[in-house]
Parts: C-alpha cells; structure tokens; sequence
C-alpha cells in the first residue's frame, strides 16, 4: 500500500508493518510483531488491547469509537501507563477500570469523563 499525504512524499509499506502520521515529522513506518499485530487488529473484534499504552494515548483512541470523551488534565496521570483489553464502546467500563487499578478518581459530566488523582 501507498501511503501519502499533501506536502509529504509517498510512504510504500506491505505486510506486518505499520504507517504513522505525525502532523510535524514525515511519514514513517514500522515493523510489527505477531503480538503486536494481533493488539492492532483487536478493534475487528471490538475490543482495543493496550500494552504500556499512556492514559494519554488510550483517551484518544477511545475517542476514536464513542462520543464520550476520557479527559485526564494532570500530566503526571496522563503519563501513567496501562495493559490490557477493553471494549472499545465502553470507555465508561474502561475510566472505572483504570481508576480502580491507579487508585484515581472519576466525574462524569455529560459524554466527559474525567481521571483525576
């Protein structure tokens, strides 16, 4: 597959690798592993599998397949990181989940949920 943006050169990646598209770097791609791969392709089942994932990155994938939103303003639980498989329709299940195992709180607001200390 080829992979291109405006204002970028093509990107050409094939089985087992991965393209990224950071708004300030070029296009760049890696090589997955057999875990890795089958982490990726979860969201086939529903689910979407984190391993050493921040709360930050997993807010925006969760936002990526509901309206409500994970919001987490301190940096430092932010930065926390986090393993394991959720539902990916369930980010309510997800924040619980997360606040029970790093001992944070929640406060739901509407489609926001917030993590706190």
């Amino acid at each position: 597959v080829e992979v291109s943006r405006t204002g970028s050169e093509p990107l050409r990646v094939s089985a087992n690798q991965q393209a990224r598209n950071n708004a300030d770097a070029p296009l760049t791609s890696s090589v997955l592993d057999a875990d890795a791969m089958t982490r990726e392709l979860m969201w086939r089942q529903g689910m979407i599998a984190f391993e050493g994932s921040s709360l930050r990155e997993a807010a925006l994938e969760f936002s990526r397949y509901s309206d409500t939103r994970i919001e987490i303003e301190d940096p430092a639980v932010a930065d926390k990181t986090i393993t394991g498989l959720f539902s990916a329709n369930n980010p309510a299940g997800f924040a619980r989940a997360v606040a029970l195992s790093l001992n944070l709180n929640t406060q739901t607001e509407g489609n926001t949920i917030r993590l706190s200390r």
